[in-house]
């Protein structure tokens, strides 16, 4: 990257594609001057709360007339558990626009900005990752609902009175009437889908970029000092040592300077996990309550049947978006054990005995890393995730042997 270049890089710019997902679902308000176009989104917002609210009694409906039957209850609350989630989230998202808002602005804000090659390419590379991420998991998302369409045709190739996991008002018996309910269902849940996993990815592109503003502050803490260890730990000029913060009065500033931004991402963290303590929360319980209604539906269907593929696809769904805190939560927290490995690898010793004992004391704040919770006691970790995940495979061995 050329030095001339490395200011246009934004840490926003991995932002783009999810916010621009979450807009089109109407989850998230259009950035406009327009005030027309600001009006007709916001009733599009309020109208996409309607359809869904809509959709959950059609899958309410549902559940309730197939009570006594296991298989097509489970499948009934397999779809509509995701719109009641979506439901939440855009309440929830809603609720605390003004602080995302104030999120936005933190990630714009010029301490968040590249100062050099090095911090640049640290975003750039951030900013293609998630980029790419959000299209892998849009792609997954299409596929996840083309395979209940397929799914649903095989099931009404095998057994004509098969209905949809979702109240039509009207008859679905005919292959005609089948088509329509299949292609409404595929449009709801098409943009459901999209709109549940955007606004997973998004929560994720927030802890993504605390991980990589960390990366960044532990490059420019070991930078500051240098990490020439081998000469003597001070400056000789003439007859005299000098301190390198005596040679340079702005170092100790600069120290102070990184030391806030540190206080700053520990203050980001705490917001998104304030934020969307409500969102993650639901999204643990019904994506483990997915997992149960999966687990249930292996234990009673054959390998490499039809019921069995999409019920994989279900389970492979529900754990990626719970997979998306807990990695990139769990990422914040291993940045941040190392910083003091990283300021105590730089020739911190060279610098003089008062400027050493603030290096101290932000050691001391630093000892303890940032870890993100869901309701305040689950911490947001792969630990987490490997726990839902034996929950999962140990109910399935227990149907199983029942």
């Amino acid at each position: 990257m050329e030095m001339d270049n490395f200011e246009n890089v934004s840490p926003f710019d991995a932002f783009k594609l999810v916010i621009k997902v979450l807009i089109w679902t109407g989850i998230y308000e259009v950035n406009t001057q327009r005030k027309t176009i600001r009006t007709a989104h916001y009733v599009y917002r309020i109208l996409v709360i309607f359809i869904a609210v809509l959709s959950l009694t059609q899958h309410g409906i549902r559940m309730y007339q197939m009570r006594d039957v296991r298989e097509e209850l489970f499948l009934a609350l397999i779809k509509g558990i995701p719109v009641f989630t979506l439901i939440i989230k855009e309440i929830n998202i809603f609720r605390y626009i003004l602080r995302i808002n104030k999120l936005h602005e933190q990630i714009k804000d010029s301490k968040c900005m590249p100062s050099n090659e090095k911090d640049a390419d640290y975003l750039l590379k951030n900013n293609k990752f998630m980029y790419t991420l959000t299209k892998i998991s849009m792609l997954m998302m299409f596929v996840g609902f083309s395979s209940f369409v397929v799914f649903m045709f095989i099931r009404r190739y095998l057994d004509p009175k098969v209905q949809l996991p979702s109240y039509m008002p009207f008859s679905t018996d005919s292959m005609v009437g089948f088509c329509v309910a299949i292609i409404l269902d595929l449009i709801i849940g098409t943009w459901t889908g999209f709109g549940q996993y955007a606004s997973d990815l998004v929560i994720a592109t927030y802890y993504a970029h605390a991980t990589v503003q960390l990366k960044i502050l532990k490059y420019n803490l070991i930078s500051v000092f240098g990490v020439d260890k081998v000469e003597s730990n001070m400056t000789i000029i003439g007859n005299h040592f000098q301190y390198k913060d005596v040679l340079d009065p702005n170092l100790k500033q600069r120290f102070g300077y990184y030391a806030e931004k540190y206080r700053m991402l520990i203050c980001f963290v705490q917001d998104v996990d304030a934020i969307f303590n409500w969102h993650m929360s639901i999204q643990f319980f019904t994506a483990s309550a997915n997992l149960c209604f999966v687990s249930s539906i292996f234990s009673t269907v054959k390998i490499l049947s039809s019921d069995f593929v999409f019920s994989t696809i279900v389970a492979l769904l529900s754990a990626s978006q719970v997979f998306l805190y807990c990695y990139f939560g769990h990422q914040v927290r291993y940045e941040s054990e190392s910083m003091n490995t990283a300021i105590y690898s730089s020739d911190w010793m060279s610098v003089s005995p008062s400027l050493r004992r603030d290096v101290f004391t932000a050691m001391t704040a630093w000892h303890r890393p940032i870890s993100s919770q869901v309701s305040y006691i689950v911490p947001v970790s792969l630990v987490t995730f490997v726990s839902i995940m034996r929950f999962a495979y140990s109910l399935y061995t227990l149907m199983k042997a029942v």
